[in-house]
C-alpha cells in the first residue's frame, strides 16, 4: 500500500476490461476506465470524470477480466496517480492534458442495483503466493440458507 495516498472511487466500466501480460516480466494485468458521474449543478448535467485503472495483483487482474463488463458499476480502492500527456488538438495545436488514473487494491462490483452469487476462483499454487492457473477453476457456489417462514400474523408488520 501507499504512503497515504489512498482513494475509494465508484463509477461504470466505459468498456470490458482487458487483460494485458508484461513483455519484461510476463506477469499478467488488468486495465480499464470508469466514468464517475457528478451531481447536477444549478440544474445543469455535468461531465463525467474519466478514470484509469490498472490491477497489478495478478489473481485480482484475472478476476476482474473474467467477472466485469461494460456497464457495470465499480467500486474502486487503490493509489491515485496524476499525470500529463500531449495531445493534438484541432488546427494542429498541441496542447498537455492533465490525467488520473489508479492502481487498484481492491475492485468490487456495486449491489446497489444488482444481485450477485459469489463463486470463489480456485488457482493452482499455495494461496496468494502460488502461481496462478492460466484460468480459475470455479469451485461450486455456496448453498443459500433457506428462507425462514415469518413468525406471527402477516399483519403483524
Amino acid at each position: 500500500m501507499s504512503n497515504g495516498n489512498y482513494v475509494q472511487l465508484i463509477g461504470n466500466l466505459t468498456a470490458d476490461p482487458q487483460s494485458r501480460i508484461n513483455e519484461n516480466s510476463g506477469k499478467f494485468r488488468a486495465t480499464f476506465s470508469i466514468a464517475i458521474d457528478k451531481p447536477d449543478r444549478d440544474g445543469q448535467k455535468q461531465d463525467p470524470t474519466y478514470v484509469d485503472v490498472t490491477v497489478f495483483q495478478e489473481y485480482l487482474a484475472r478476476n476482474v477480466v473474467a467477472s466485469l463488463r461494460k456497464g457495470n458499476k465499480v467500486m474502486i480502492v487503490g493509489e491515485l496517480n496524476s499525470f500529463t500527456t500531449e495531445v493534438v488538438a484541432e488546427g494542429g495545436e498541441t496542447k498537455k492534458i492533465g490525467r488520473m488514473s489508479v492502481n487498484a487494491w481492491e475492485v468490487g462490483a456495486s449491489l446497489r442495483f444488482v444481485t450477485a452469487q459469489l463463486t470463489k476462483a480456485i488457482y493452482e499454487g499455495n494461496g496468494n503466493s502460488g502461481q496462478a492457473a492460466s484460468a480459475p477453476t470455479q469451485a461450486a457456489p455456496a448453498q443459500a440458507p433457506a428462507a425462514a417462514a415469518p413468525a406471527g400474523d402477516p399483519n403483524d408488520f
